[in-house]
């Protein structure tokens, strides 16, 4: 994990007997990644219509078990070089205007943070010499029960409730019911995730195949990954 070297950063670092820490490297849309993360830790977006792509290389620490974040779990994601422009645009698009807009510090960092009470989670970003990265803290929602409200809707794989920045399967559910597919429904259950989406890059003269074709470079693992709420009750609101 980043040490960021600046005393006008939040700290986000400490001291634990066992954190726990997992690296993983990724390709692709970084947006649709910053989303998932942010919603996964019981934060939202105002919007997730419109939003512009984000094509790159990055790194994403997750730590867990340190003793400063009392039970959260802390997700760095790291872009080589500069495309700061590029993820505050994305972040302005998708969560508004930080609370800490992105300002200059003494020792050259640009740095700027969304809070918890803007978007459900502490969300800084910043840019030093070398990279551009993301810091993000929240609760883990994952294992946890849940209430959620959107719409109703059958995929192919099952029965989804669509909020305005998050889909999630209802397990065990292959459709829903005539009287409430497209309708408002409140949906509660433990949620969870999975990376079972039947994904695959799509090459020139390749045979048709079932599932759901990707570009060429796209990080499988990520692609495949979805949200679901198991044990789920529901009930029409609209």
């Amino acid at each position: 994990m980043k040490a960021i070297p600046t005393a006008s950063l939040i700290i986000l670092a400490g001291c634990s007997p066992s954190p726990r820490s997992v690296t993983a490297t990724h390709s692709g849309d970084l947006g649709p990644f910053i989303l998932q993360s942010v919603a996964s830790h019981g934060g939202r977006a105002k919007t997730t219509n419109g939003l512009p792509e984000l094509q790159t290389q990055w790194r994403a620490d997750v730590l867990t078990g340190a003793e400063y974040l009392n039970g959260r779990e802390q997700v760095s994601i790291v872009i080589t070089g500069d495309r700061f422009q590029q993820v505050t645009s994305y972040l302005a698009h998708a969560f508004g205007v930080p609370s800490q807009p992105a300002a200059h510090q003494t020792d050259g960092i640009i740095h700027g943070w969304y809070s918890i009470g803007d978007i459900g989670v502490a969300l800084q970003f910043y840019r030093d010499q070398k990279e551009t990265g993301l810091i993000l803290v929240g609760e883990v929602q994952s294992g946890k029960r849940v209430t959620l409200e959107g719409t109703a809707e059958t995929r192919k794989l099952g029965a989804v409730v669509r909020g305005s920045d998050f889909d999630v399967w209802v397990d065990g559910l292959d459709a829903w019911p005539p009287e409430l597919e497209g309708h408002r429904v409140q949906v509660s259950g433990i949620r969870e995730e999975r990376h079972d989406l039947p994904v695959f890059i799509e090459k020139p003269g390749d045979k048709p195949r079932a599932g759901m074709p990707v570009p060429e470079g796209t990080d499988l693992h990520l692609a495949s990954r979805r949200q679901i709420l198991r044990d789920a009750k529901w009930k029409r609101i609209q």
